[in-house]
């Protein structure tokens, strides 16, 4: 563990605890302390896992199981979709590109991709469909030429970098005049933070290094060099495959039930063990939970796209 200044204003020592929070995945007795900037209000982690401890718990590989879709998924449209509302083709790069899945499908549109990314087991998966147009490295060790493309995306990347501002900066180097950049974080002024508290899903300690609201994030992307083109609330199922609009209701709710006992405390098996078997039909307890949660969760997440605090933020900077 590490101290760390604040990553948006890097003042350091004025910070205030928010919350300590588990790691609710894997880990649920290693704590971490959530603070908010004395000066310039931003939320992260501090101390925050060094390079070394944060393997332990942020398995990069364990994200990208599973088979290449056979069909566009919807979350991947949607992304498509607002990318060529303001760009028809050109020269796209994907941060955190992971299996390549969404870049390939974006591929077969027209576009020139290329993806980067920090997961040995994504990038293999990548490179059978799109060969060295991914590269095993950060950002920054990549090192693409100056003015090289058109697009920038980071969907549900950004708050898991130690440097977020400095990404910015080195996106805009590698942007072409007018090029942008199109990231997807968690929104903690949202509705579903305010109701659910610390253990609203969206936290993700240890491996969301910083929490967002429209506010901080555009204060990153503006002194970077951007001009903020849209800054809006979504649901997650817009942007992640396989979420359903009351999913980060459910998990969140979950994390409660748990701290007060009232519902099994494994959540996900470590990724050192095995698959765990195919699931067997749920009990009609958890029949009738699932059918509870979606009558009272389904009002509330309509009322969050009505007032634009949703649980994810969607936002397209162009490089000023």
């Amino acid at each position: 563990m590490k101290l760390v200044a604040c990553p948006r204003c890097a003042e350091a020592g004025s910070d205030r605890l928010l919350w300590e929070i588990p790691d609710r995945l894997w880990f649920p007795d290693c704590a971490f302390r959530l603070v908010r900037c004395g000066r310039c209000r931003f939320v992260y982690l501090n101390p925050r896992p060094d390079e070394i401890e944060i393997e332990r718990h942020y398995p990069v590989d364990a994200y990208h199981a599973g088979g290449f879709p056979e069909r566009l998924p919807p979350a991947f449209a949607w992304r498509l979709r607002e990318i060529e509302s303001r760009r028809r083709g050109g020269r796209l790069l994907d941060v955190g590109c992971g299996n390549g899945y969404f870049l390939a499908f974006a591929q077969e549109r027209g576009w020139d991709v290329h993806g980067v990314d920090t997961a040995p087991g994504g990038i293999r998966e990548a490179r059978k469909r799109l060969g060295d147009r991914v590269t095993l490295a950060t950002l920054r060790e990549a090192a693409y030429p100056p003015e090289y493309f058109d697009v920038v995306s980071l969907f549900e990347v950004f708050e898991h970098l130690p440097d977020p501002i400095d990404h910015l900066r080195e996106i805009r180097r590698i942007l072409k005049p007018g090029g942008g950049v199109c990231l997807s974080v968690p929104n903690f002024a949202s509705l579903e933070r305010l109701a659910f508290g610390k253990w609203w899903v969206g936290l993700d300690a240890p491996r969301h290094f910083q929490q967002f609201t429209p506010e901080s994030l555009r204060a990153c992307l503006e002194p970077a060099g951007f001009e903020v083109g849209e800054l809006r609330s979504i649901n997650a199922d817009k942007i992640q495959v396989g979420k359903r609009p009351i999913t980060y209701c459910q998990e969140s709710l979950r994390f409660f039930l748990r701290d007060l006992g009232l519902y099994p405390r494994q959540v996900s098996p470590s990724p050192s063990e095995p698959p765990a078997p195919a699931p067997r039909p749920a009990p009609a307890w958890k029949r009738a939970l699932h059918g509870l949660e979606w009558a009272l969760f389904s009002p509330f997440c309509l009322l969050a796209r009505a007032l634009d605090r949703d649980n994810t933020l969607w936002a397209w900077g162009r490089k000023a």
